[in-house]
């Protein structure tokens, strides 16, 4: 409505600060401005915080069922993700990359080997 664009938004779940992911997704963050580019037009929220038991439960959904090891340390399943998560947060992988927009998770081990975060977007 009215020509506004409302911008996707991302939330980057990590233990402490991580320059060198979040200077990569600020870059292309100013691209999208720059060049008016959709897929690189979000918001990146930072969270050092764990995610709420609603926020891994939405994450586990957009996930393939077999990989929820990638997100809750030594889960075998959806559910057993949600009860050792709801036993203990620490058991959480960060970081984590998720565009809440687009449904789309990166989990640590995807953010840690990818050299262009253009995949992850």
């Amino acid at each position: 409505m009215f020509g506004l664009t409302t911008k996707r938004i991302l939330t980057l779940f990590a233990r402490k600060r991580n320059t060198v992911i979040e200077e990569k997704l600020t870059e292309y963050m100013i691209l999208g401005e720059r060049t008016n580019n959709e897929q690189f037009r979000y918001q990146l929220q930072v969270e050092l915080d764990p995610p709420t038991q609603d926020q891994i439960s939405i994450m586990l959904s957009n996930i393939q069922k077999d990989q929820s090891h990638l997100l809750i340390s030594g889960a075998t399943s959806v559910q057993d993700a949600l009860n050792k998560y709801q036993n203990d947060f620490r058991t959480f992988r960060r970081p984590c990359l998720v565009d809440w927009d687009k449904g789309k998770v990166s989990p640590y081990s995807l953010l840690l080997q990818t050299r262009d975060f253009k995949q992850l977007l």
